[in-house]
Parts: C-alpha cells; sequence; structure tokens
C-alpha cells in the first residue's frame, strides 16, 4: 500500500491508527529514504492491514494534523490540502 501526498507541503512523520482510536502505528515516514514525503510523493506504508484509520502527520514546520475515517484499501491512498 502507498500514500500519495497530494497536500504542498513536506511531510516529516506520518502516523495511522484504526479508526477513532489513538492507537497510532510507527512513523511512516521512516519507510523513505530521506525521512520525508514531498509535495506529490509517494510513500509505502508497513504494517497496515486494509481498513478505517485515523492519520496524523506534521510537516517539516512542525504543523500537526489529523485526517478521520480515512478508507484504506489495497493500492494507494492520498490525502489533499482539502482533507487535512
Amino acid at each position: 500500500m502507498r500514500f500519495w501526498n497530494l497536500t504542498p507541503f513536506t511531510i516529516a512523520e506520518f502516523y495511522l491508527a484504526p479508526a477513532g482510536t489513538d492507537n497510532w502505528g510507527a512513523n511512516q515516514c521512516k519507510n523513505d529514504r530521506d525521512g520525508t514525503v514531498d509535495a506529490n510523493e509517494r510513500l509505502r506504508i508497513t504494517d497496515t492491514p486494509p481498513g478505517m484509520y485515523d492519520a496524523r502527520f506534521k510537516d517539516v514546520r512542525g504543523r500537526v494534523c489529523l485526517a478521520r475515517n480515512l478508507k484504506l484499501e489495497a493500492g494507494k491512498f492520498s490525502l489533499s490540502r482539502k482533507e487535512t
């Protein structure tokens, strides 16, 4: 599964939790060579089966954002500025 960053921001930390919980998994940005996900870049997501999730991410400026009730399916999913 891959995350496609459609925001204009470089993401430094990206976590997923089953929807409605605070059980955040590992920082998925560690799966990237430089540890960040630039705008329009894709990131490999590991150890996360398909399902409904909340996402929490922090950009390189330190701003934190949450996106709730994301449906993750095999293949890829994306977030754009309007969804964050």
